[in-house]
């Protein structure tokens, strides 16, 4: 869609009060990630009012009202710990995504999913962002995901030149933060005796 207003669209990423650390980091990266991408006044609240323009609710619903609420007026799904819903639906009568997760973890998924669907990629080393993400919009999408497998491991360490047993977290960080977003669910450190 193309907006014709002469002022940035205001995007309201609504946590709930009880959410917890992991649901907070992933508002918290939503927030970066579209203000990167687009010319928006991106807030985090619990509450919505009269200035928001769109809304993205985010966490589980049984613990955020409001995107409880709007999950019951469609279609609602069960979801595994590792299972999460982005949905596109009007919450308050203004234009909404749902990102719905089974788990903290869940739920920080499918805020990167909803990045990818705004055309960013991750690599174990860094994101790449699209040249020109266009005007800011919600997509339209409603869809459950679930992992086919859920073990998604990891192999660090090795005795390798080019391995990574000589690193430190400072190396490894990055890495980590990088499989979150490629939904790995085990970091596997093989290692023997001598190690």
């Amino acid at each position: 869609p193309v907006y014709s207003k002469e002022r940035a669209e205001n995007v309201y990423i609504i946590v709930s009060q009880k959410a917890d650390e992991l649901e907070s980091f992933a508002a918290t990266e939503l927030h970066h990630y579209l203000n990167t991408l687009f010319d928006v006044i991106v807030s985090i609240t619990d509450t919505v009012d009269g200035e928001a323009d769109n809304l993205i609710l985010l966490g589980h619903p049984t613990d955020h009202k409001l995107l409880g609420r709007a999950l019951d007026e469609g279609k609602h799904v069960p979801l595994s710990d590792q299972g999460f819903l982005l949905r596109r639906h009007p919450a308050k009568k203004l234009p909404s995504m749902l990102i719905a997760g089974g788990s903290p973890r869940a739920v920080l998924w499918g805020v990167y999913e909803l990045v990818e669907q705004y055309g960013v990629r991750y690599l174990l080393h860094e994101d790449v962002f699209p040249e020109d993400a266009g005007t800011f919009h919600l997509p339209e999408i409603d869809k459950v995901f679930e992992p086919i497998f859920r073990v998604r491991s990891w192999r660090t360490m090795g005795d390798f030149a080019m391995g990574t047993e000589s690193w430190g977290m400072a190396d490894y960080r990055p890495l980590l933060d990088q499989l979150a977003k490629l939904r790995f669910t085990l970091i596997r450190m093989g290692c023997a005796p001598w190690q």
